[in-house]
C-alpha cells in the first residue's frame, strides 16, 4: 500500500505568499526597467520619419519603416507597463489573501492552555456558559 503524503495548509499558504511577493518584486522591476538595456544594439529609440532621398519610393519606404519601428517601440512600452501593473496588482492581491489565510490557519491550529486547540476550547466555554445560564 502506498503511503499518502499530507501537506499542511500553512505550508501551501507560505509558498503562495512567497510567490505573491516574488510577483510584486517582478512587477516593480518591469515597471522601472530601462529601455536602454533591452536589445542587442544597446537601446530602444524612436526612428526619424523626416528622411529624404532622391527618389520618392525610397523616401516613402524609409518613412513607413520608421513609423512601423516607432509603433513597435510604443507597443513594447505598453506591454511592459501592462505586465508590470498585472504583476503588482495580482501579486499584491495574492499577498493579502494568503497572509490572511495563513494567519487564520495558524490561529486555528494554535493549541490552548491545556493542549486543546482554540476552537475546541471556545466551543466548550460557550457550552459551559449555556449550562450555567440554564440550570
Amino acid at each position: 500500500m502506498q503511503k499518502k503524503i499530507k501537506i499542511s495548509p500553512s505550508l501551501l499558504y507560505t509558498i503562495a505568499l512567497g510567490l505573491g511577493i516574488l510577483m510584486v518584486i517582478m512587477g516593480i522591476v518591469f515597471l522601472f526597467w530601462s529601455e536602454d538595456h533591452c536589445s542587442v544594439t544597446g537601446g530602444l529609440s524612436r526612428a526619424s520619419t523626416s528622411v529624404q532621398f532622391g527618389a520618392d519610393f525610397y523616401t516613402t519606404s524609409a518613412q513607413n519603416s520608421a513609423l512601423a519601428a516607432n509603433t513597435l517601440t510604443d507597443l513594447f512600452k505598453l506591454v511592459k507597463f501592462a505586465v508590470a501593473v498585472f504583476c503588482i496588482f495580482f501579486g499584491g492581491l495574492d499577498v493579502c489573501y494568503t497572509a490572511f489565510k495563513l494567519f487564520a490557519a495558524e490561529t486555528k491550529d494554535k493549541p490552548g492552555d491545556d493542549g486543546r486547540n482554540v476552537q475546541q476550547a471556545e466551543a466548550e466555554s460557550k457550552s459551559n456558559e449555556n449550562i450555567a445560564q440554564n440550570p
